[in-house]
């Protein structure tokens, strides 16, 4: 805006598209994200800030995961085996719906570990999981239940994917994402 008004004050006339002032104000928002992001992180690091989201103490480390993984647009978190990958992304879920910033999250995993997803889901946090199982007529169902998390494996989303785009995901975790 500010080059618009020199340009004129100039004398001259610029066009500049909406896709332009789009771009923009998406790297404001997301400048806004990382100030947002880092200040949390610092008092995390401080001991200042505790993420309190699960029924279940976070460790410092954890914390940090959950609120990279909360803030960034699109995140690859590659913890060692055993360090709570997947207690992060829940704890990042919840924190985000407790933000008012999601309501759906589509968890998309191996067809063994979905269980085991939904398993954790409920052990650690009060929202409701979908584990889809079943024929396409009982997976329509079961993607219309009022449910925070939904649970799927990779070979459903090729049968399923006019469903998925009706669910409207807010947030897409891929477990085992080299699949």
């Amino acid at each position: 805006r500010e080059f618009e008004e020199k340009v004129a004050q100039a004398g001259g006339r610029t066009q500049i598209g909406e896709e332009v002032w789009e771009f923009a104000r998406d790297l404001a928002r997301q400048a806004e994200r990382e100030a947002e992001m880092g200040q949390l992180m610092e008092q995390v690091k401080a001991g200042e800030l505790e993420i309190d989201v699960l029924n279940l103490p976070l460790y410092p480390y954890q914390m940090l995961g959950t609120l990279f993984l909360a803030f960034t647009r699109r995140a690859l978190l590659g913890d060692d085996m055993g360090l709570g990958k997947t207690i992060q992304a829940i704890a990042a879920s919840v924190f985000l719906k407790g933000q008012g910033k999601l309501s759906k999250v589509l968890v998309i995993c191996p067809a063994s570990l979905k269980l085991q997803w939904a398993k954790e889901i409920q052990r650690f946090s009060d929202e409701r999981v979908t584990v889809m199982t079943g024929t396409k007529k009982k997976r329509e169902q079961l993607y219309a239940q009022d449910s925070t998390f939904t649970v799927l494996n990779y070979e459903l989303v090729l049968r399923d994917f006019d469903l998925i785009r009706s669910l409207e995901p807010d947030l897409i975790v891929l477990d085992e994402a080299q699949r």
